[in-house]
């Protein structure tokens, strides 16, 4: 049975078959501060985590810590869309507030996909997973949205990436433009989509060639904490050009091909 002065389990009833002398030591740590969920313990190893890695990589091989945390917030991924279809109602109505309770638990715990639904949800982006979820008037901030999209940005997800590289570029969701970070997370997303395998459905993302025509067009002038590279900018306008004739859009290709030479010509 359960020991009422210190939440432990008597191994001595005569109906435990198995060593209960580790899941004592789980109900004794910080019994006053524990929460069911275990969501703040693993939010914190995963930011312990986190800090040892590198500052300017986005993309890392997760630690055992994060995978728990991932996993952990996969379950809450899941009751948000429980709560969202109403699966705990009598009368199936949906449950908005607790759904985006769970959605903020799971992007507590480092879930990619929690991070970036409500990113989306505060920038009012379109999105896939819980589309008619809406929330408040009052509790919609473009800034948190930015948060939520860049640390989506940061454990893989794609389009946050193109997100977020295209809100630095033009100055989207109230930041300002920074090519320099728009640079970065533009050649991380051509780095994850290049990994892809030849089975996944690329016709969701954006073309290679676009992405290498963006690059090559803030360094043909620079600017924005971005130094202008002219001999860099018509080598990825020349590599958009191959990519857009591998597309069979030669009138693209054509186009990126004489940028390339404007390029280099401005050297």
């Amino acid at each position: 049975g359960i020991n009422a002065e210190y939440g432990e389990i008597d191994e001595h009833n005569g109906e435990q078959p198995f060593d209960t002398s580790e899941l004592n030591r789980s109900l004794m740590y910080d019994v006053n501060n524990r929460r069911p969920s275990c969501v703040d313990m693993a939010t914190r190893s995963r930011e312990r985590s986190e800090c040892q890695g590198v500052p300017e990589q986005l993309t890392v091989s997760p630690s055992p810590a994060e995978e728990r945390a991932t996993i952990l917030g996969q379950i809450h991924f899941d009751l948000a869309v429980y709560h969202y279809m109403g699966r705990f109602e009598e009368d199936r109505a949906q449950d908005g507030v607790s759904s985006v309770f769970h959605l903020e638990k799971a992007a507590q715990c480092g879930l990619s996909l929690a991070e970036f639904t409500l990113g989306c949800l505060h920038l009012n982006i379109y999105h896939d997973e819980l589309r008619e979820l809406q929330l408040n008037a009052s509790e919609i901030s473009e800034s948190k949205g930015m948060v939520y999209m860049e640390k989506a940005a940061k454990h893989g997800n794609i389009t946050a990436l193109l997100t977020v590289a295209q809100a630095y570029q033009d100055g989207l969701y109230s930041v300002e433009k920074r090519w320099s970070k728009a640079q970065k997370y533009y050649q991380a997303y051509l780095d994850v989509t290049e990994n892809l395998s030849s089975t996944d459905d690329m016709s969701t993302f954006e073309p290679r060639y676009q992405i290498l025509a963006k690059l090559a067009e803030m360094l043909c002038t620079g600017g924005f904490g971005l130094d202008k590279d002219s001999n860099r900018s018509g080598e990825l306008y020349s590599e958009a050009a191959e990519a857009a004739m591998s597309s069979m859009n030669g009138r693209l290709a054509n186009k990126f091909y004489m940028l390339a030479e404007e390029a280099w010509s401005s050297e």
